[in-house]
């Protein structure tokens, strides 16, 4: 092959994987709150109601690849029940992501994974104050991806998707009783955010 077309060569796949690097935030630690809006199934879950929600996260960016760390929350009421019950979710998590090529320096496509550690409590109307609420833990396994939307050199747009996976244990009163195991389930997350390079 000529030199002058292994340059050619050369140059198109830097263009390639270079582009959705341009998307990512340019520097390597960002922060990203976003809009959650979680589904959720299971064995004892069935009567949650889907719900908004909302997430911060810090990433540490190299090359194609970054890693999130953050907290998520979210509050569902319970279909069928009045106003005042519901359920309360709250955890940390982890989520690497690896950039996809495009031929774009403004878009870029991502697939990712997130474990999660969660808390799921139980919420009763103020007005049973005898009523004690439970709680229990679990662990949930997300995959899923997105798009990364450059919107100046240090913010990004950021919308996906994922569905996952869940196992609870059982759930603990503020006595310390212990009741049965909430099981197993699913969930399905859409989110919506923004990032912002430091």
């Amino acid at each position: 092959m000529p030199f002058r077309d292994i340059i050619r060569c050369a140059r198109l796949v830097i263009g390639i994987v270079a582009c959705p690097l341009a998307a990512q935030s340019a520097r390597p630690l960002s922060v990203q709150a976003s809009y959650l809006r979680i589904v959720l199934r299971g064995e004892s879950l069935g009567d949650v109601a889907a719900s908004n929600g909302v997430e911060g996260q810090l990433r540490y960016t190299r090359g194609r690849w970054s890693l999130g760390g953050g907290m998520e929350y979210s509050k569902h009421g319970i279909d069928g029940q009045p106003s005042g019950y519901g359920l309360r979710r709250v955890g940390p998590f982890l989520e690497p992501r690896l950039l996809l090529s495009l031929s774009s320096n403004t878009v870029a496509a991502y697939v990712a994974g997130r474990l999660s550690v969660v808390q799921v409590t139980a919420l009763v109307p103020s007005s049973l104050p005898n009523v004690s609420a439970g709680s229990a833990t679990g662990t949930t396994i997300n995959a899923g991806g997105g798009l990364l939307i450059r919107l100046s050199p240090r913010v990004n747009f950021d919308v996906g998707a994922s569905g996952g996976f869940s196992s609870f244990g059982s759930v603990t009163f503020p006595s310390g009783t212990r009741g049965g195991s909430l099981g197993t389930g699913g969930n399905l997350i859409l989110r919506a955010g923004f990032s912002l390079g430091l």
